[in-house]
């Protein structure tokens, strides 16, 4: 194990420059592509990087990749036997922002011929436990019935009509994986460490080492390599010169007919980060009517996530927040600390936070920020002096907000659902309302001229 980046992405330098092939996994798919992109060219090899992004075709005989450098995010994770007679170095980098040290082993495992394993992990602090033991989990679940879908796949009507909880084979599933979710999520370093362990790996490390990432500055440069070789590779595309699946499915979910508006908008579609903030920025701007039958659709049709826990719900109860404390969408000047005690431990569960509820106003503005940064980062906080004091504002990043609001009129002509009270308080021009004729369809022009 290796602490220092630095060192790590030294590791993997050194085996290209002398031509010597590996498998390198990362659990972001956007460090991944950083360190692909900014150090394919050190090596003869032919280099290869595996994301979603990418859509490689991964080969049914794996041999064809022996000799070859393979970058790979969780795309690669199971289902993936890389056995070839010479033995491979393998690279991991773990941020640990997303898989657990489970899917993180099972990355790692996918060479079964291994000559080393080297890795790094991002030293982040450890998180207490949720839940003490198994129990808990079912009692949160139980407690929490109110709050959630559960009922979708596992409750019952009594005789008297009553909701009740059937512990059946689904249920303790979800208990046992959320149970276990958290203890993995205490301490992901310590944990991949423990699996490799018991897995027979002889690790090593340098216990002196001081943990280090790679530097700002370095960061910064990697990227502005990746976003060139984006830039390069989307510019292929709008001249038709390769195919990009994902780009497609972006340039036609937007309807971006033009290609000066593909071009305009390339962020939105070479980007998916972009492109998945920008809908949830129009979301936020959505009235609540809209949001809750969406939210409702969601629950209704989807056992994806098994729960509340989608982009709807959140706004909805963002909006249940705004209600209780005199909040209006962006606007908190009048803010009160009114939040109930059901409502919290709503919003606890749904963001995942640990803070206690609100008391002050300044905290009732505080986890409202906060509330909507975990939809989309619009908001930036910065502290000041006031009255020989400091303390804390927020700026809403409204040019965002209008880039994103001006893109989705190309999708939604009409601009339907929208809030008129936060268009007017974030300036933004109110969609005029069509005149509507009786099957409830918006009158054209032609229409209106017909006859005359």
């Amino acid at each position: 194990m290796i602490k220092d980046e630095d060192r790590f992405k030294n590791a993997i330098m050194e085996k290209m420059k002398n031509d010597e092939p590996f498998f390198a996994g990362f659990d972001s798919a956007r460090n991944a592509s950083c360190y692909f992109y900014n150090m394919k060219q050190h090596t003869k090899l032919e280099c290869i990087l595996v994301t979603d992004e990418t859509k490689v075709v991964i080969p049914k005989d794996m041999c064809e990749w022996e000799g070859k450098c393979i970058f790979y995010s969780p795309k690669i994770e199971t289902g993936v036997d890389f056995n070839v007679d010479t033995k491979q170095s393998v690279f991991f980098h773990m941020k640990g922002d997303s898989i657990l040290p489970t899917s993180s082993f099972q990355m790692i495992a996918r060479t079964r011929n291994m000559k080393d394993l080297t890795y790094y992990c991002v030293q982040n602090k450890e998180k207490k436990y949720k839940y003490e033991k198994l129990e808990d989990v079912k009692k949160m679940m139980k407690d929490e019935q109110n709050i959630t879908n559960l009922y979708m796949a596992c409750s019952y009507l009594d005789i008297d009509d009553e909701l009740q909880f059937s512990e059946n084979s689904f249920f303790n599933l979800y208990c046992y994986n959320e149970y276990i979710k958290d203890i993995y999520e205490q301490n992901k370093t310590e944990h991949l460490k423990n699996l490799l362990y018991k897995n027979g790996f002889k690790c090593s490390e340098m216990i002196d080492e001081i943990p280090n990432q790679l530097s700002k500055e370095l960061k910064s440069e990697m990227k502005e390599v990746v976003d060139t070789c984006t830039e390069e590779i989307f510019n292929n595309w709008v001249d038709g010169k390769i195919m990009h699946e994902n780009f497609d499915i972006r340039k036609n979910i937007l309807k971006l007919s033009k290609k000066e508006d593909i071009i305009k908008y390339k962020e939105y579609v070479y980007d998916r980060t972009t492109f998945e903030n920008h809908g949830k920025l129009v979301l936020l701007m959505k009235d609540k009517e809209f949001i809750k039958e969406q939210s409702k659709d969601m629950l209704k049709n989807s056992y994806k996530e098994f729960g509340i826990h989608n982009v709807f719900s959140k706004i909805e109860l963002l909006g249940l927040y705004e209600k209780e404390t005199k909040i209006e969408r962006f606007k908190y000047e009048n803010a009160t600390p009114s939040v109930s005690d059901t409502t919290w431990k709503m919003i606890v569960k749904l963001f995942r936070k640990t803070s206690k509820k609100p008391e002050t106003q300044p905290d009732v503005v505080k986890e409202y920020v906060s509330m909507v940064n975990n939809i989309s980062k619009i908001y930036d906080g910065k502290r000041i002096m006031e009255n020989k004091e400091r303390k804390q504002v927020y700026v809403l990043n409204t040019d965002t907000l209008k880039a994103s609001y001006k893109l989705d009129k190309i999708n939604d002509k009409s601009r339907a659902n929208y809030c008129s009270d936060t268009l007017t308080h974030i300036k933004f021009k109110t969609p005029k309302e069509k005149e509507v004729v009786g099957d409830g369809e918006p009158l054209e022009k032609s229409d209106l001229d017909y006859g005359l």
